[in-house]
């Protein structure tokens, strides 16, 4: 087995601390250590509950010297454990980079996502499994290819609780771990959409989409884009797809429903907008060709006034009286 770090609990200072300890991983974690297997995030997820293996452990500061530390929260990591995570990558660029939400990520606002707290429920909460999947990286590796199923979990734990510089990052180093990983495009869609970015999102999204074109979720979010959007019909369509895919999808089973209530006419008639368009071109092209045609002009040598009297115009210019006026 492959020798990795150990990370043990100062409980003097109330950090979490690299002891550089090497010690033997389980079979399991040798095979992530040396890159053998690519495994499911979900093995990857359970190593996380061996804090012997992956986790921390407590130090043998004596107690009575030691702070009193919240045992609801899990401590926090040290200011260089911190700086390896989340410090300035540089040297770091994806293919995306040159997307305006990615150039200008430390200037988004703050967006809470609280209903993504429910995702890590069976993991513990949010911040445990923050912090058991911070540890973890920092054990196999932060570029390590299979470092990007680690990368992705936790950047949507910085969307539960609302720091969007801090998932863009996390999904910009999953994709540099594994380039053009459809969880972390899917992922960063979604931030872009949900800060007003929708053609950032779209670009994201059919990439995604083009390299896993079966996942439910990727149309939902096309879905969210192109409602921004004001592109009703092709909404409708995304969630129509995954619906197909997934029957039991529920988020867009009510998206339909509330298209269906907000927009009548599209169940029964998708390409309702097309009719509209052109009842609106063929009534603006018939105006628009009859401000073209104008009057039409008086022929010459065409009488004007064929019961007065006075001059009558014939052709030729000639005129003549009335008779009236004889």
């Amino acid at each position: 087995a492959e020798p990795t770090r150990r990370f043990v609990m100062n409980e003097a200072h109330g950090v979490i601390e690299d002891a550089h300890v090497n010690i033997n991983w389980p079979a399991a974690a040798a095979d992530v250590a040396t890159g053998t297997e690519d495994p499911e995030f979900a093995m990857l997820a359970s190593l996380c509950s061996t804090r012997g293996s992956c986790g921390y452990t407590a130090s043998t500061v004596p107690h009575d010297t030691a702070q009193r530390v919240d045992p609801s929260e899990p401590p926090p990591l040290s200011s260089d454990l911190l700086q390896d995570l989340y410090g300035d990558q540089t040297s770091m660029h994806t293919a995306w980079d040159h997307l305006d939400g990615l150039q200008h990520r430390m200037t988004h606002p703050p967006l809470k996502e609280s209903h993504i707290h429910t995702l890590f429920i069976p993991h513990g909460g949010t911040m445990e499994f923050r912090r058991q999947l911070e540890l973890l990286l920092l054990t196999v590796g932060l570029s390590s290819p299979m470092s990007a199923s680690l990368w992705v979990p936790l950047g949507n734990t910085w969307r539960a609780t609302g720091d969007t510089f801090k998932a863009i990052h996390c999904f910009r180093m999953a994709l540099n771990a594994r380039t053009n990983d459809p969880d972390a495009l899917t992922n960063l869609a979604a931030i872009m959409a949900n800060i007003g970015l929708a053609n950032d999102g779209l670009v994201l999204v059919n990439e995604a989409l083009r390299l896993r074109p079966d996942n439910p979720v990727q149309y939902y979010i096309l879905a969210n884009i192109y409602q921004q959007n004001r592109e009703i019909r092709r909404a409708v369509s995304a969630c129509e797809t995954a619906m197909r895919l997934q029957p039991s999808f529920y988020p867009c089973r009510e998206k339909l429903e509330h298209f269906n209530k907000a927009y009548p006419f599209y169940p029964v008639f998708p390409a309702f907008d097309v009719l509209v368009t052109m009842v609106v071109a063929f009534a603006f092209v018939s105006v628009f060709a009859c401000c073209l045609m104008g009057s039409p002009e008086e022929p010459e040598g065409h009488v004007v006034k064929p019961h007065g009297g006075g001059d009558l115009k014939v052709s030729g210019g000639r005129s003549r009286k009335g008779r009236r006026g004889r």
